[in-house]
C-alpha cells in the first residue's frame, strides 16, 4: 500500500498547505489556514476564517471566502468589467449626453462610443465606480451635469459650477452605482457645455466593484 498523499490532524485546527497542490470537489477550509506554493482549488470552495494564500494559486468557481484574508503577491481579475474613455470629436452642448470617441481600455467591451453609455454585462450585476474629469466649456456661465441611469437621472455626483469663468472650469464627478445586467449609465450635460478637444481634459472611467 503506498502512503497517503495527505495526513488530516484532528488535534488541531491550524492547517498548512505547502508544494504542488490540486484539491479537487466540493471542498470547506475552516480555521487559520495557509497555502503556500502552486495550488489549484476546483468546484464550488468555502474558506472560513483567516486565511493567507502566498504564491501562484488558481480557484475556479463558485468561492466564499469568509473572515480576514492575507494574498500575497500579485492578483488578476481579468474578467472584470471597465472602461477609460475621452473625448476629442468636439466641445459637448446641453441637453446632450456626453460620448466619448476615443478608448483606451474597454474591457467586456461595455462602453459604447456611439451613444456614451456604459452597460454592465452578462455575469456582473452589482455597484459600479463612475468618474468624470474634465472642463467646462470656454467661457462658460454654470456648467452643470447630471448621471442618468436607464434614461432616468440619478440624483447623485453631478459635476456643477454657478459662476462664468475667464477661461474654462474644472469638472469632476464621481458616483456609486447599482446596475443589473442591460443597465446602463451615461452623463448629460444639463447647463451651458463640456470640452472636448482632448484626452487630457475629458476623461471617463467605469469599473465594476463589488456585487
Amino acid at each position: 500500500m503506498s502512503d497517503p498523499l495527505l495526513f488530516v490532524d484532528n488535534s488541531a485546527n491550524t492547517v498548512y498547505l505547502t508544494g504542488s497542490k490540486t484539491i479537487t470537489g466540493l471542498t470547506t477550509i475552516n480555521n487559520a489556514t495557509t497555502i503556500t506554493d502552486t495550488t489549484t482549488i476546483n468546484n464550488a470552495t468555502t474558506i472560513n476564517d483567516t486565511t493567507t494564500i502566498n504564491n501562484a494559486t488558481t480557484i475556479n468557481d463558485a468561492t466564499t471566502i469568509t473572515g480576514d484574508c492575507n494574498m500575497i503577491g500579485a492578483q488578476s481579475y481579468p474578467n472584470t468589467p471597465m472602461a477609460m474613455m475621452a473625448r476629442s470629436a468636439g466641445r459637448v452642448y446641453s441637453p446632450n449626453t456626453y460620448v466619448c470617441n476615443v478608448t483606451a481600455y474597454n474591457r467586456g467591451s461595455c462602453y459604447n462610443t456611439g451613444n456614451g453609455r456604459f452597460t454592465a454585462p452578462v455575469g456582473f450585476p452589482g455597484y459600479y465606480l463612475c468618474m468624470y474629469n474634465g472642463l467646462g466649456g470656454h467661457l462658460d456661465t454654470g456648467p452643470n451635469t447630471r448621471w442618468y441611469r436607464n434614461g432616468s437621472e440619478f440624483s447623485w455626483g453631478a459635476a456643477h459650477v454657478n459662476n462664468n469663468c475667464s477661461s474654462r472650469h474644472g469638472m469632476t464627478a464621481m458616483c456609486i452605482v447599482y446596475l443589473n445586467v442591460g443597465d446602463y449609465i451615461e452623463l448629460r450635460v444639463v447647463t451651458s457645455s463640456l470640452y472636448g478637444g482632448g484626452q487630457r481634459h475629458g476623461t471617463f472611467c467605469y469599473k465594476y466593484i463589488s456585487s
